[in-house]
C-alpha cells in the first residue's frame, strides 16, 4: 500500500521535477549569456578607452567608438539571440513536459480504471462463488433439518398412532366390561324386579278376593235387611190408605 502510493507520487511529481530542472537549466543559461554580455561589454570598455588615452588625434577616437559600438551590437544581438533560442527551447521542453504528463496521466487513469474494473470483476466474483458457497452451504442445512424433522414427525406419528391404538383398545375393553355390568345389572333388576312383581301380585289378588268376599257378605247383609224392613212396612201402608179413603169420605158429604 505505502509503495503502491510512494510510486504514484514519483509519476505525479515527475512532471514538476522536470519543469524545475528546465527551468534551472534556462535560467542558468540566460545568467552565463548575461555574464558573457557583461564581460564583453566591460571589456569592450576597457579596450576603447585604452584606444582613445593612446589614439594621437581625433579620427582614432572615432574610429574607437565605431569599432566598440559594432562590438556592443554585435553582442547585443548575440545575447538576445541566443536568449530568444534557450527560451523557445524551454518552451518546447514544457510543452513536451506537459504533454507527456498528460498522456501518463490518462495512460494511469485508464490503467487504474482496468485495474479497479478488475478488481471489481475479481471481488463480485468472489461475493457471488461466496454467496453461492452460503445459498448451498444453507440449503444443505435445510435439507438436514427437513430431514431430521421428517423424522421427528415420523416418530411423533407412530408413537401417536400406538398410543391410539393402545387408548382404542383398552377404551373398547373398557366398553365391554361396561356393557357386560350394566347387561348383568340389568338382568339381576330384571330379576328382582320379577319378583317382586309376583309377591305384589299375589298380595293384591288375596287382598281383592277377601275385599269381594266382604263385598259380597255385605250385599247379603242388605238384601236380608231390606227383605225385613218391606214386611215390616206393609201392614203401616194399608193403614193409610184406609185413612185417606174415610177423609174422603167425608168431604163428599
Amino acid at each position: 500500500m505505502f509503495g503502491t502510493f510512494s510510486e504514484q507520487l514519483k509519476k505525479s511529481a515527475e512532471p514538476v521535477n522536470s519543469l524545475i530542472a528546465l527551468n534551472a537549466k534556462t535560467l542558468e543559461a540566460l545568467s552565463g549569456y548575461q555574464t558573457a554580455l557583461f564581460t564583453g561589454l566591460l571589456n569592450d570598455s576597457a579596450n576603447y578607452l585604452k584606444t582613445v588615452k593612446d589614439a594621437p588625434d581625433v579620427n582614432h577616437v572615432l574610429a574607437a567608438q565605431s569599432t566598440c559600438a559594432e562590438s556592443m551590437r554585435d553582442r547585443f544581438a548575440s545575447v538576445t539571440k541566443d536568449t530568444y533560442h534557450t527560451l523557445n527551447q524551454l518552451r518546447d521542453e514544457a510543452t513536451d513536459v506537459f504533454r507527456t504528463s498528460l498522456n501518463n496521466a490518462a495512460e494511469n487513469a485508464q490503467t487504474q480504471a482496468k485495474a479497479m474494473v478488475k478488481t471489481a470483476q475479481k471481488a463480485t466474483t468472489q461475493t457471488a462463488a461466496k454467496g453461492a458457497e452460503t445459498a448451498t452451504t444453507t440449503a444443505k442445512t435445510a435439507t438436514k433439518s427437513a430431514a431430521t424433522t421428517t423424522k421427528q414427525a415420523a416418530k411423533v406419528t407412530e408413537k401417536a398412532t400406538e398410543t391410539t391404538a393402545k387408548a382404542a383398545d383398552s377404551a373398547t375393553k373398557t366398553t365391554k366390561n361396561a356393557a357386560d355390568t350394566v347387561t348383568k345389572k340389568a338382568q339381576e333388576t330384571a330379576k328382582v324386579t320379577a319378583k317382586e312383581t309376583d309377591k305384589s301380585a299375589a298380595t293384591t289378588a288375596a287382598t281383592a278376593s277377601k275385599a269381594a268376599e266382604k263385598t259380597a257378605s255385605a250385599a247379603t247383609d242388605a238384601v236380608k235387611a231390606s227383605t225385613s224392613e218391606t214386611s215390616k212396612s206393609a201392614p203401616s201402608s194399608k193403614r193409610t190408605s184406609t185413612t185417606k179413603k174415610s177423609g174422603t169420605t167425608k168431604s163428599t158429604n
